[in-house]
């Protein structure tokens, strides 16, 4: 049984001074197959020998988008080893039928790799908050999906609603389970206007609460400042009677020994 070589390369962008691309390529019984992918990064950020992202060599904000990238790729190179490993083991794989299917199904409509592809702007410009919540609620779903991965065109307003269920039923609030739905919204919307998948006509999220709640009051009552007050004032004067009382006593006792037999006063 011959393996399937899998290699991940770079293609460089036609116009000058833009990010390239990252593709896989595969090589079974020598038929050649390409997928393309939603990674860019620059030239010099790609180590092609180690087919590697290169860390440690760009700013603090540059930085952070490539280690993400990193693990998005390691992530998907791991995934897509692991389907032909299973495929060739049952003498089940066909090169052509693999990139075909995963080409369909996959990468760019794919909810993991498309929340990231989403997120991208973002940690370019620096919004890191933004980008890690899209990733969150990309992973968060897949949580939901027995921790697969979920093709973007198959939401529907039931298992919206199953999902829903499923976080409020673990204890999630409604602000948490809002925040998670909202940012799923914005990722299939993105998919749709990019024209990835079909437009479904109708408010997917419609039955599910996507607002904002207001949180119960920690403010303390005004009464409980008073009493708080009331209670520290009767406590210093306590201790100030307490202290003239000893220093009193103190005083007395002086003045008796002072008067006692066997001391003489003249």
């Amino acid at each position: 049984m011959k393996t399937t070589s899998i290699r991940l390369k770079f293609r460089p962008s036609t116009v000058p001074d833009r990010e390239g691309t990252l593709f896989f390529q595969f090589i079974h019984n020598r038929e050649v197959k390409s997928l393309s992918t939603p990674y860019r990064l620059f030239f010099e950020e790609w180590n092609p020998k180690l087919e590697k992202v290169k860390l440690g060599i760009s700013s603090p904000l540059r930085e952070a988008y490539l280690q993400n990238l990193s693990e998005e790729i390691t992530r998907e190179y791991g995934a897509i080893r692991d389907k032909i490993q299973r495929l060739e083991f049952y003498n089940d794989f066909s090169l052509s039928a693999f990139v075909e299917s995963y080409r369909t199904n996959n990468s760019c409509c794919m909810l993991s790799s498309f929340a990231s592809e989403v997120g991208q702007p973002f940690l370019q410009a620096g919004r890191m908050r933004t980008a890690r919540a899209y990733r969150d609620a990309a992973r968060n779903f897949i949580r939901f999906n027995n921790n697969k991965d979920f093709a973007l065109e198959r939401l529907n307003p039931s298992i919206i609603k199953s999902y829903e269920n499923y976080m409020l039923n673990k204890g999630n609030t409604l602000n948490t389970s809002s925040f998670y739905m909202r940012n799923l919204r914005v990722i299939h919307k993105n998919a749709v206007e990019q024209k990835l998948i079909k437009d479904p006509n109708e408010d997917l999220f419609a039955h599910v609460f996507t607002g904002v709640t207001k949180t119960k009051k920690r403010a303390v009552k005004k009464e409980v400042f008073e009493d708080l007050i009331a209670l520290d004032f009767a406590v210093s004067v306590s201790i100030n009677n307490k202290q003239k009382s000893t220093e009193n006593n103190q005083k007395k006792n002086e003045i008796l020994s002072w008067n006692s037999p066997g001391i003489s006063l003249s």
